[in-house]
């Protein structure tokens, strides 16, 4: 199951798309992020200790001037000299220059250059910029690149609308409510009705999100809590998409109409919060014959006395040969023993493959890690 997560480019809220993609970490496969700020992020990037960066670094920087001016009308007057120093930093002239002179002219360009990430880790945030970072790592995130490099120019934002739009064509959508608004928006303005199969897919992952974040702590909950839960559940979440499935059946509105929410909440209280509460039961039965069975083993008589039948029944037949008939008392007392451990292990075995069977364990058990 495949997701797109669209961030909504807001400074105010850092990327706040890194919610969504911790839902989609837990519950889908592959991701696509379409994020303007992030891509901002990524395109300036450069690892400054490398050698001869010097032009890579440059470029970095020019390409958050449109920002600057935009804060600042006059700036553009002023951003002449970075483009003359460009210039130079790209000549025959400063490749054959004194190794002194150039060396000066890094560390300068560092310094700038790493008090502009700074500023950049503070706005976005730095634990943001780290969890899509960690998740790349893990080979299941895919960063949407734009043809379109200056993020405030009009071309670069109807790519961008395109790219969001168009993805929800061929992926589960996690968008905010903002981004969706804009989505619809553009589907009425070019005519383009939202498809039965893509008001289906936004549904569905819409209940998958609002119940993600429902969980117990799970807005606190790190990538790498998220990323070591999935793996640990992974086996139990192809039941839980199923009853997902089913469940946005009954939802009628898009995520980020007003009714959603609603909406979701009378299918938790209808399907899912009954079905936990079973769960519940049916775990704490199981601790039951789980006690009993640790009970069984744990006692002492009990397996002295099933230990004393075995040595004896070895001693009787190795003394008096195989053919030889077994006292039937010493193996009637020393079968009922074993049997009772066996019912004990088999109901504690069997009891907990029922519960596991359960289409919502997935979501029962990351309740229960995050509570």
């Amino acid at each position: 199951m495949d997701f797109v997560v669209g961030g909504y480019p807001d400074i105010e809220n850092k990327l706040s798309e890194v919610d969504l993609l911790k839902v989609a970490a837990l519950y889908g496969d592959k991701i696509t992020l379409i994020s303007p700020m992030y891509q901002l992020y990524d395109a300036i990037t450069v690892n400054v200790n490398a050698k001869n960066n010097e032009l890579a670094i440059v470029n970095s920087i020019i390409k958050l001037l449109p920002f600057c001016e935009m804060a600042d009308s006059s700036f553009a007057e002023q951003s002449t000299p970075i483009y003359d120093f460009k210039n130079i930093v790209a000549s025959k002239s400063y490749r054959n220059a004194p190794i002194k002179y150039k060396l000066e002219t890094r560390r300068q360009l560092k310094q700038t250059y790493d008090e502009i990430m700074e500023k950049l880790n503070e706005i976005l945030g730095a634990d943001e910029i780290n969890d899509i970072n960690r998740l790349k790592r893990e080979n299941r995130l895919i960063v949407q690149k734009f043809n379109n490099s200056s993020l405030v120019d009009d071309n670069f934002i109807n790519e961008y609308i395109f790219s969001v739009s168009n993805s929800m064509k061929q992926a589960y959508p996690l968008l905010d409510h903002r981004l969706g608004d804009l989505i619809t928006n553009y589907r009425n303005v070019i005519q383009d009705d939202i498809s039965k199969i893509e008001r289906k897919n936004i549904i569905t992952s819409g209940l998958a999100r609002k119940l993600m974040i429902e969980l117990p702590a799970f807005d606190s909950a790190s990538m790498d809590e998220i990323i070591d839960l999935r793996r640990e559940l992974d086996r139990y979440l192809v039941r839980f998409r199923a009853a997902i499935l089913t469940y946005s059946e009954e939802i009628t509105v898009l995520p980020w109409d007003s009714e959603f929410d609603l909406n979701c909440e009378q299918v938790f209280i209808k399907h899912v919060e009954p079905a936990i509460l079973e769960l519940k039961e049916q775990v704490d039965d199981n601790r039951i014959y789980k006690n009993l069975f640790g009970s069984l083993l744990s006692d002492d008589k009990l397996k002295s006395f099933i230990g004393s039948v075995i040595i004896s029944s070895a001693t009787y037949i190795s003394t008096n040969g195989t053919d030889t008939t077994i006292n039937p008392e010493l193996l009637a007392a020393g079968a009922f023993g074993l049997s009772e451990l066996t019912k004990a292990g088999y109901k504690t075995s069997e009891k907990n493959k029922q519960i596991k069977r359960n289409n919502l364990y997935f979501y029962y058990k990351a309740s229960d890690k995050y509570k």
